[in-house]
């Protein structure tokens, strides 16, 4: 007696499996897309969400000027690659099924590419000036506390800032010291910013 296979078992034994290179370029090229390649499509949705998050947070540390802005980003790329490693073979032992058609796959990847431009453009406009700003803002309070600083080493304080060698310190435009408390002087340091920082 002869047993007949389910016709799409048959077809899946003649399915040649996706490149697993390809799905990983095609995921460090855009997030997400190779989870489409080997159809699994709620992954390349979910990240093509997550990875403006995760690389959002990577730029505010890399603005900030902490140390962990590349381990965040090298990060989301291992978090990225590690899922689509478990992903692939996952699939691999259902023969990748189902499996997203070709035009899907296309229709999905320029949808991605042409989406994530026009987000990217609209993040880098918005959030890119606000950090380089919050990081100036954060400069120029540190410098006026190493003003403060140098003031106070100076033995008898004048009105008279004097001159210090940090990073930052060519922006100031002007400087006064306040004697009303000889003993812990208070000093307004102002900026090419614009703006000036007084501390007590």
């Amino acid at each position: 007696m002869t047993t007949a296979f389910p016709a799409d078992l048959a077809r899946r034994t003649t399915l040649k499996s996706p490149s697993y290179a390809l799905g990983v370029l095609l995921n460090l090229l855009l997030p997400g897309a190779g989870f489409t390649y080997i159809g699994v499509w709620p992954l390349h949705v979910a990240w093509f969400f997550l990875t403006p998050i995760l690389l959002g947070v990577a730029l505010v540390l890399r603005v900030q000027g902490s140390p962990l802005s590349l381990a965040a980003l090298l990060g989301t790329l291992a978090l990225l690659l590690f899922t689509y490693h478990l992903t692939y073979h996952a699939q691999a032992r259902v023969a990748f099924q189902p499996a997203v058609s070709t035009a899907m796959q296309v229709v999905m990847g320029v949808g991605h590419a042409v989406v994530g431009t026009f987000l990217v453009g609209i993040l880098a406009a918005v959030l890119i000036p606000n950090l380089l700003a919050a990081r100036e803002r954060v400069l120029e309070q540190q410098v006026a506390r190493q003003m403060q600083v140098a003031v106070l080493a100076g033995g008898t304080p004048s009105r008279t800032c004097p001159p210090i060698s940090v990073t930052g310190a060519q922006r100031i435009t002007a400087c006064r010291v306040d004697l009303a408390n000889p003993r812990r002087p208070g000093v307004s340091v102002t900026f090419k910013s614009g703006r000036t920082v007084t501390l007590p």
